[in-house]
């Protein structure tokens, strides 16, 4: 069933937010961060015994303060998810342009926080690393992206860096691929000291149209930029990082707008402070 259809109403929506948060009658408070049953206010509030605070379902939810009904915060997900852009959030959702795009930032935010809570797995096995170059160096607007990947496509990692000097390299690697794998790369002098970082690699290269070993990090390549074009036409290095963690989230998170309880985890993923 299309997700959409447990959000056609707000009634069915907050139905659907009750259902995910209160497990067993019990939900997190989120001032003191004990689990237990909770007072409802005439309001519409809950009240907790142990800090005294009182509370929204929309705080509950991370969104606080937010003027839009969840009808219309699920469906911007929704649209988020599906890569919509902003004009077609903004009919489904009903909302003026700056909230669409308002909301697009926050779910990327939200993106970043459940990657840092569920993806914390280093790569490992056989993994392929490349260098990319995104936007126009005659403009000043391009920056290099180093990235990583399983060759079975099960984690991905990717990072702006200044420059693809060993040091940058090396950083970058082991931050994010665990000790004892396999690096596939092509022949750039950075990757020459890796077996004392750890590792075991192999080199080909590409001058000489060698793709064989590190044909998944140029796909990764080629579908980033593909998203690019289609979802944005254009980025700033400013933007490059958000656009970065989103599509990272939506690589390694396919099936989150189909499924509901991963909808609803993904919903309910507070936002990391500023």
């Amino acid at each position: 069933m299309n997700i959409l259809e447990q959000f056609k109403t707000e009634a069915k929506s907050q139905s659907f937010v009750r259902k995910y948060l209160f497990k067993h009658g019990r939900a997190k408070c989120p001032c003191c961060k004990r689990e237990r049953r909770f007072r409802t206010l005439g309001d519409g509030r809950y009240w907790c015994r142990q800090c005294r605070r009182k509370w929204s379902l929309k705080q509950l939810a991370g969104v606080r303060g937010s003027k839009l009904s969840f009808r219309q915060i699920a469906t911007i997900l929704y649209c988020f998810f599906n890569n919509h852009t902003l004009q077609a959030a903004m009919d489904m959702a009903g909302v003026s342009y700056p909230t669409a795009r308002r909301y697009y930032d926050l779910m990327r935010y939200k993106a970043d926080a459940f990657i840092s809570l569920h993806s914390k797995q280093k790569l490992s096995g056989q993994v392929a690393t490349d260098g990319c170059y995104v936007g126009k160096r005659r403009n000043n607007n391009q920056a290099l992206v180093l990235g990583a990947v399983q060759i079975d496509y099960a984690n991905l990692a990717l990072r702006i860096v200044p420059q693809e000097e060993q040091g940058y390299v090396e950083k970058f690697l082991e931050d994010t691929v665990a000790t004892g794998s396999h690096i596939l790369h092509d022949g750039h002098l950075a990757y020459n000291d890796l077996s004392w970082c750890g590792y075991t690699h192999e080199t080909e290269y590409h001058h000489l149209n060698q793709f064989t070993l590190t044909s998944a990090i140029e796909r990764i390549w080629a579908l980033f930029k593909t998203f690019l074009r289609r979802r944005y036409h254009h980025v700033t290095k400013e933007k490059l990082q958000d656009y970065l963690t989103e599509f990272q989230f939506k690589f390694l998170h396919k099936q989150t707008h189909k499924n509901p309880l991963k909808f609803a985890q993904f919903l309910f993923t507070p936002v990391p402070n500023a």
